[in-house]
């Protein structure tokens, strides 16, 4: 398991001496104002040597659960009776702002299921995401104060896609209230005899920090945006898991415009999703596993309106590696202005003027309007940054190519010349070259277009070069 962070900003990292076996944890202690969170690497390995409280039967019924108390451990066996030994066990949350973690771990080989209740028939979250002998973590529960139940059972046999964390159903509270839906009747499990360790324990929220349940807008966690960046910190805890951010409304500078980023898991893919109050898609990209996710050049809100932001794991798992999920300003003079995928999002070039941009990864494509009053002949010039390689290609109406240029390699510029262009447009997109391997959201290209009007004389004396990109 690795622990590590990306340089896209400044973030302390306290580290502790590990061994290559141990797992860890980051954890998020509160950040001042407009200042980046303090992300702390924790072992979460247990302590062999301590010694686990002893399971009590009979625990086969909510009304027998065993008291667990916050940081014991407990050794348990799911016994084999000729029917589905299934063990249950309570946990107290007594003050706010507390996170819970409940952690099973079969000593056996069995397919174990971790789930926790309000009541007895009101299930929260379940933890079923690993195979036989793997551990099932619910990592970080908003939990208020109170009393709730955990039941530890083995997982009927697999015939298909491995489960994921389930959570409660759009609206219901923290902790269950009237209208909870009901746990549905649970499938037929192994009755096969089993050993496990359970253990439970609390911590302070992080300021910075998602708080499960927040898979709904109606439920986002708050994510704080200062004058110069704003930072969250979550989990990937399973699959299918969706975290929602919300950022409150605000006067936006008109003057800048907005990076979102979150940074990458092993063996994880999301999707990072740049959304309006709504929740409706602004802009969107998927992240591969172990690369994250960049949205450069995105247009504020409008003037005190909020927006929110989603990460959607789509396949594979972390609980305990958490990503960073960041916002930031970008200058917002002489470049493109994303989303501008499609034509009909595309960015306004004017005739000379040169403009930026920025290809974040394979996804990214760039669309350029060019305004025309009259036909004659179109020339772009594409500058790259000095290890990346672009492409580029002249559009019809209809979204074809005209024209492209995709002949040089990384730094290597790429022109389009005398394209013959007629009113009202011509649409010109940037994306990355045949060999590109990856973008770079740090850098960017310049590019520029002249049109020659039909009829006229080709000048003489060249226009200035385009240069190299800022």
């Amino acid at each position: 398991m690795n622990c590590r962070t990306t340089p896209w900003a400044l973030l302390a990292l306290v580290s502790l001496a590990l061994a290559p076996s141990v797992a860890c944890r980051r954890t998020v202690a509160p950040a001042a104002r407009d200042q980046p969170a303090v992300v702390v690497v924790e072992s979460d390995e247990e302590d062999e040597t301590t010694p686990a409280a002893a399971e009590r039967e009979p625990n086969d019924d909510p009304l027998q659960a065993q008291l667990l108390r916050v940081g014991q451990r407990v050794s348990g066996t799911l016994a084999s009776h000729g029917r589905a030994d299934r063990d249950w066990y309570a946990i107290e949350v007594d003050r706010p702002l507390q996170v819970a973690r409940l952690q099973l771990g079969p000593v056996t080989g069995q397919d174990l299921t971790l789930e926790l209740f309000a009541a007895p028939k009101q299930r929260l979250f379940a933890a079923d995401n690993a195979g036989p002998g793997a551990v099932e973590v619910l990592p970080n529960l908003a939990l208020d104060v109170g009393r709730y139940l955990v039941r530890v059972r083995a997982r009927r046999a697999r015939t298909g896609r491995p489960g994921v964390l389930h959570k409660a159903a759009p609206g219901v509270v923290h902790k269950a209230a009237p209208g909870v839906a009901a746990e549905a009747t649970p499938a037929p499990v192994s009755t096969a005899a089993g050993r496990y360790r359970l253990s439970f324990t609390l911590r302070d929220r992080g300021e910075q920090e998602e708080l499960e349940p927040n898979e709904t807008i109606e439920r986002a966690t708050e994510l704080r945006f200062g004058e110069t960046n704003g930072e969250a910190v979550g989990y990937c805890g399973a699959r299918g898991d969706v975290d929602w951010y919300r950022l409150a409304p605000r006067a936006w500078p008109v003057d800048r415009l907005l990076r979102v980023a979150a940074d990458g898991l092993d063996g994880v893919r999301f999707e990072l999703t740049w959304r309006d109050e709504a929740g409706q898609v602004i802009a969107q990209r998927q992240a591969r596993a172990n690369e994250g996710a960049d949205l450069p050049h995105l247009r504020p809100p409008p003037t005190a309106s909020g927006a929110t932001v989603t990460i959607d794991c789509r396949s594979g798992y972390d609980v305990e590696v958490p990503y960073v999920l960041r916002l930031g300003w970008q200058a917002a003079a002489e470049t493109e202005v994303e989303p501008n995928d499609r034509g009909d999002q595309a960015t306004t070039l004017a005739d000379g003027q040169p403009l930026g941009g920025l290809l974040a990864d394979r996804q990214d494509v760039d669309s350029y309007r060019i305004p025309l009053t009259q036909a004659g002949r179109l020339r772009v010039e594409l500058t790259p940054p000095a290890l990346l390689d672009v492409a580029l290609q002249l559009l019809d109406d209809a979204g074809h190519p005209i024209a492209s240029s995709d002949g040089g390699g990384a730094g290597q510029g790429e022109l389009l010349s005398e394209v013959p262009v007629s009113p009202p447009q011509a649409l010109v997109q940037v994306r990355l070259g045949a060999q590109a391997r990856r973008g770079d959201p740090t850098a960017r290209y310049r590019i520029r277009a002249i049109l020659q009007p039909a009829g006229s004389a080709l000048d003489e004396a060249p226009a200035e070069p385009l240069g190299p990109p800022p």
